[in-house]
């Protein structure tokens, strides 16, 4: 069992990368890596707690031509990656997140935007003293369609 006993640390770093593949469309990644030490109570004797975890995530975004002043459309496909992670008693799985975007300007105040949206399944479990509990969560697809106007 872990218990709280003071103060901790933790450093990182994250990389950026952003390029045009072709006139109009462009691809953009992301990754932070975290070395975290936190100082814990353990039966075993230790007192720190060393934790390396990461996210990743990219993008890739088309923008169409504008048309007059009404803006061009854009098209974007996203995704997001984290690694396993541990905070005291509680593991955290590695999870995944996927959306892909469209939006339609209809002239230059007014949009519409379609989304689809995929999480991949998050698992928990936490081991403590008297308490052991696995947990885990899918959630559904999802699609938002949304009329938006700027004033």
């Amino acid at each position: 069992s872990y218990v709280n006993a003071g103060k901790s640390w933790s450093n990182g770093a994250q990389f950026d990368l952003a390029f045009p593949i072709v006139p109009r469309l462009k691809a953009s990644a992301s990754a932070n890596l975290f070395n975290e030490r936190t100082p814990v109570d353990m039966t075993d004797g230790q007192n720190m707690q060393r934790t390396f975890r990461y996210t990743a995530n990219g993008t890739f975004e088309w923008n169409g031509k504008d048309r007059g002043s009404v803006p061009g459309d854009v098209a974007q496909l996203q995704w997001s990656y984290n690694s396993p992670s541990r905070e005291y008693q509680i593991r955290k799985g590695s999870w995944f997140d996927f959306s892909a975007s469209y939006t339609h300007s209809l002239d230059r105040t007014l949009s519409l935007s379609g989304t689809f949206r995929y999480s991949g399944r998050t698992n928990q479990r936490l081991i403590a003293p008297l308490v052991e509990e696995i947990s885990s969560r899918r959630r559904e697809p999802e699609v938002q369609i949304k009329l938006q106007k700027t004033l």
